[in-house]
């Protein structure tokens, strides 16, 4: 089952390039003309990567694009992928159980691979056959991750469903694409009070939901009338408190470059 409809991005461009002074302790995901542009800061360099369709933009072209901001900063020659963007319409069939990547494919955008391994081996374990009588187990185990592979799609599709940010062809495109029924529901909700849906199978907990919507400018035009019974200046001294503990937290903490080393240096 082919999601190059609603993901899009089915290639990608990287390119390492020499490191600042500052490294920064994320990675970085921003919108760009033709797709996403992702930085993974590295002890020595910067992986930069440049997610895009050939429907919107040749390989020669980004190429380009990539190789002039990196300019004389360059330290290695660019790599393509391709990713397959789908899922198989039958996970576990007989006595052959697909996992990984041979299970579904979201491309290097959000998720990590890792966790669709860790998911399905847990899945698998649940529903291990007993005896040669494993044809409920297997539907069961095709009908959860089937499941939960639609909520993933529906949190990756949210990025392209609500950046505003570039008009290009590209993102006129995607942002045109309908959701799903569910994704749907999950924005409107979100809209009207800043509740968030719950869906089982769900893999996004709802902080992370909350936080890609406010991060995308998508604020609620009202919220959970029950908050009101907590009181707005109990709200206000506990996120206070939060914020004091997370910086003193932070201040404390050595710098990124600075972990990256002693990471290298035990290992």
């Amino acid at each position: 089952e082919c999601w190059k409809g609603q993901l899009f991005c089915d290639k990608h461009i990287s390119i390492a390039s020499k490191s600042g002074l500052v490294l920064k302790p994320y990675t970085g995901l921003s919108a760009a003309t033709y797709g996403w542009k992702k930085s993974i800061p590295l002890l020595t360099h910067n992986v930069t990567s440049y997610h895009y369709s050939n429907e919107f933009i040749s390989d020669e072209k980004i190429q380009h694009i990539l190789i002039k901001e990196s300019s004389e900063n360059a330290v290695s020659d660019a790599k393509y992928s391709m990713s397959r963007l789908g899922k198989r319409k039958v996970f576990w069939n007989k006595n052959c159980l697909a996992l990984g990547s041979a299970a579904g494919d979201f491309g290097d955008l959000v998720l990590s691979r890792l966790h669709l391994l860790q998911s399905g081996i847990l899945r698998f374990i649940e529903l291990f056959p007993l005896s040669n009588c494993y044809e409920s187990s297997a539907r069961e185990y095709n009908e959860l991750t089937h499941s939960e592979y639609a909520r993933i799609l529906d949190f990756h599709q949210l990025h392209f469903l609500l950046n505003s940010g570039v008009n290009s062809d590209f993102w006129i495109h995607a942002r045109r694409t309908p959701p799903s029924v569910q994704l749907l529901h999950t924005v409107d909700l979100f809209k009207s009070r800043g509740k968030i849906a719950f869906f089982e199978h769900q893999t996004w907990a709802p902080n992370l939901w909350v936080s890609l919507f406010l991060g995308f400018g998508l604020w609620p035009r009202s919220y959970d009338p029950l908050t009101d019974a907590i009181g707005i200046e109990k709200i206000s001294n506990k996120l206070f408190q939060m914020k004091t503990l997370y910086q003193n937290s932070a201040n404390e903490l050595p710098s990124y470059r600075e972990f990256l080393k002693h990471y290298y240096a035990i290992n």
